[in-house]
């Protein structure tokens, strides 16, 4: 574990030295100290808001679930993205979490898709779409730029397998039920062949079921799952927007143009296979941004972005978890 985490710090931190050395250490540390504390305030505002609106999608799906789990489940699945490679410990994480906390594994695994879905198809369609609406940005910066378009092909054919994989009840038996998947599982567990492919059936049935009956049965709350799942998202990109106000509050950006930016850049940096993406954003950040704000503030933004959305998460989750581990066991197992 200790691993897992320090490996995204330092290589977060050094692709954070590398860039601030292009730009000039001693201007990024003079930027540091004047920074606006009033947008170090909304930073914090909107970092509780991200938290707030990810556990009430959970709440919403769950009703019986207390709200303080659910914001236990939201940081867990915040943290253990963070410390995996291409950012998806975070679902897996988030059904053990929720199954511990006394859910069946079938409609953990429900509420974590629809969850997921929402929020990867409003990050699909819409990060499509905006970096259509700024192509000749992309174009300009040469093969950076035709990097980010294959990305965005990636991401699409990523999502169409998951997708598949979600809710294609045959999909998932394929899948799950082929030779490679079989043989890992079979190790792992310790089981036959034929106790492996009987549990396999038994939670792929389970899990189709679950998520044809949430549909039937609350496509009310799915619909508002989707809408908080893009409020969501407009949060997390609304912190880049703010990082550069709180380094300086007259740059000439707007919330709309960072958004936009930042929904095509999330398609395809968090394909890179390192913990979070650590390294991949920060450079790439680097390299966009310098071209619309000063290389200065670029930097010292990037400082300010990353540390609310993503090395926060990684000392909440190390709190957490010194917290979890000093609980007495029936309080562990209350979730």
């Amino acid at each position: 574990m200790k691993r897992s985490v320090f490996l995204p710090l330092i290589i977060g931190v050094g692709a954070v030295v590398l860039v601030a050395s292009l730009a000039g250490s001693g201007n990024v540390w003079k930027d540091l100290k004047q920074l606006d504390i009033r947008f170090i305030f909304l930073l914090s505002l909107n970092f509780l808001a991200v938290i707030t609106i990810d556990a009430l999608r959970t709440r919403i799906l769950l009703e019986n679930m207390p709200f303080r789990t659910c914001l236990s489940n939201s940081l867990w699945g915040f943290y253990a993205s963070a410390i995996t490679p291409f950012a998806a410990g975070g679902q897996p994480f988030q059904i053990y979490h929720l199954v511990r906390s006394g859910i069946p594994f079938e409609k953990a695994a429900s509420v974590i898709a629809v969850r997921f879905f929402s929020s990867f198809s409003f990050t699909i369609v819409s990060g499509f779409l905006f970096f259509l609406f700024y192509l000749d940005t992309f174009r300009s910066l040469g093969i950076l730029g035709d990097l980010f378009f294959i990305g965005i092909v990636l991401a699409f054919v990523f999502y169409v397998f998951i997708m598949f994989l979600s809710f294609s009840r045959r999909f998932l038996e394929r899948f799950f039920l082929s030779g490679p998947v079989m043989k890992i599982v079979m190790f792992f567990t310790k089981k036959s062949r034929e106790e492996v492919e009987n549990l396999a059936r038994e939670r792929i049935l389970g899990y189709i079921s679950t998520v044809k009956e949430l549909w039937r049965s609350s496509k009310a709350k799915t619909i508002i799952t989707i809408i908080l799942s893009g409020a969501m998202i407009i949060a997390i990109h609304t912190s880049t927007y703010l990082s550069m106000k709180a380094v300086n509050p007259s740059v000439e950006v707007s919330l709309f143009q960072i958004i936009t930016v930042q929904l095509a850049l999330s398609l395809v940096v968090y394909f890179v296979p390192t913990p979070g993406a650590s390294g991949a954003v920060e450079v790439v950040y680097y390299v966009v941004y310098s071209n619309l704000i000063s290389k200065t503030d670029a930097v010292v933004s990037l400082l300010i972005w990353r540390f609310f959305n993503y090395y926060l998460f990684i000392i909440l989750g190390i709190i957490l978890g010194i917290g979890r581990l000093t609980k007495k066991p029936e309080e562990q197992s209350s979730g």
